[in-house]
């Protein structure tokens, strides 16, 4: 079982209709998808399948993008991406995930971040949702990007 990081708190997934690769979306596949989730795996995505999944990003109900690893910048891009093009609905961030970059998750676009019960055991509620890691956006939409109040350092400043 999955345990669910959102900036609502910590529960478990609610999910229960599975993930489909996102190489088995057909570009056929027409009519509703909403009960269906599409599953982006880690490493590079070949571009007709970007296409056939940004064709159908208003017939897809989750998104959940897979993280290679703790340093998996493209899959921040690839939240971002799916924003960018009107992508509305659940979009969730799992694998390699460190509490520390739950913030930077939900700026990217990221609505939840999935978790194994393994590293929810290592990395317990208060690490992602205490000090303001997850912070709500009051009045900007479920989705929209944060400004610079819920960020940890201003853009452009230099780590010594």
């Amino acid at each position: 079982m999955a345990i669910l990081i959102t900036d609502r708190g910590v529960s478990l997934d609610d999910w229960q209709n599975g993930f489909l690769p996102l190489a088995a979306l057909s570009p056929c596949s027409g009519g509703d998808l909403g009960a269906l989730g599409i599953d982006v795996s880690a490493g590079p995505v070949p571009r007709a399948q970007w296409r056939r999944l940004i064709g159908a990003l208003t017939r897809v109900a989750i998104i959940r993008i897979q993280l290679a690893d703790f340093a998996d910048i493209g899959a921040f891009s690839r939240a971002e991406m799916l924003r960018d093009a009107g992508y509305r609905g659940r979009l969730r961030a799992r694998g390699a995930m460190l509490a520390r970059h739950a913030a930077m998750a939900r700026a990217a676009g990221f609505s939840e971040i999935e978790l194994t019960v393994h590293q929810a055991q290592l990395q317990p509620p208060e690490h992602w949702l205490g000090d303001g890691l997850l912070p709500s956006l009051p009045g900007r939409g479920a989705h929209a990007k944060p400004d610079q109040r819920w960020c940890r350092r201003a853009p452009g400043a230099v780590r010594r």
